[in-house]
């Protein structure tokens, strides 16, 4: 029975940035406005289910570092039974009234706004709640849970752009959709996938996703991964997959805030 997660999690201003408008959950962990020189590792009980959750302020909206610390907050918050029966509506609602239940931070703050993208783990499932361009990837097997609420995500679905080009497209950041205090509620995509034999997840902004093909994230993934499955060695296993993701970041340039969460389950 599955029953831990391990996780190695960072959040970074990256290399250009003034500051961090990122923000991370697991579990009852949030880390909001500040940064990690350096990918952490812990362990959390799964239970009977917990939340991961990386989000990324919009900095064109105001109060960015806010807006992705409320996602994360919020995410929590969600019942069981509204993802048990997709309740996109009632989750997208929730959501907006979060962000809409802050006025004591002032007006900078009307339209501030967000990305989410959540795992909710429990001992046989496990759900993906999106909304933005912030990604969620299973790595065992490599499938990408997500798509972007993007201008360049409907381009390539409209065949205009392939692929492999959306990252380098001028427009890769014009967003469709994602959590705006002062508009209506998102569309937020709501899925079930049952756990894999061997479960491993990355959830991050485009920070991180912008620097690499999923090729590229696939290949260092199984290479590292597929030596052994001796506990000791997993552990390593997840260190030094998180490091080569962060350490390569940085010299690629990290021109945005860098954040991701990796977790095996055990």
């Amino acid at each position: 029975m599955i029953s831990k997660l391990k996780v190695s999690y960072v959040t970074h201003k990256g290399k250009v940035r003034s500051n961090n408008q990122d923000s991370i959950r697991i579990d009852s962990i949030l880390v909001n406005s500040s940064q990690t020189d350096r990918p952490r590792f812990i362990e959390v009980n799964i239970g009977s289910g917990i939340w991961l959750a990386v989000a990324d302020g919009l900095g064109g909206h105001g109060s960015g570092e806010i807006a992705s610390g409320v996602a994360i907050s919020a995410i929590g918050k969600i019942k069981d039974h509204d993802l048990i029966s997709f309740n996109q509506s009632s989750i997208a609602q929730l959501l907006l009234n979060e962000f809409q239940a802050r006025p004591e931070f002032g007006d900078a703050n009307t339209n501030m706004g967000s990305t989410l993208s959540a795992l909710f783990i429990n001992q046989d499932s496990v759900y993906s709640v999106h909304v933005g361009d912030s990604r969620i990837y299973s790595l065992s097997p490599f499938q990408r849970f997500t798509k972007d609420d993007s201008l360049v995500q409907t381009l390539v679905d409209r065949g205009e752009v392939t692929e492999s080009m959306h990252r380098f497209h001028p427009l890769k950041n014009r967003l469709t959709s994602a959590i705006i205090a002062n508009s209506k509620a998102p569309n937020i995509s709501v899925k079930r996938y049952s756990l894999p034999e061997s479960p491993a997840f990355l959830l991050c902004t485009d920070g991180l996703w912008e620097n690499f093909d999923d090729t590229e994230i696939q290949g260092k993934f199984d290479q590292l991964f597929q030596i052994d499955n001796a506990t000791n060695r997993q552990n390593s296993q997840l260190q030094d997959f998180a490091n080569w993701l962060f350490f390569t970041t940085l010299e690629r340039g990290a021109n945005d805030n860098l954040t991701f969460i990796v977790a095996t389950l055990h």
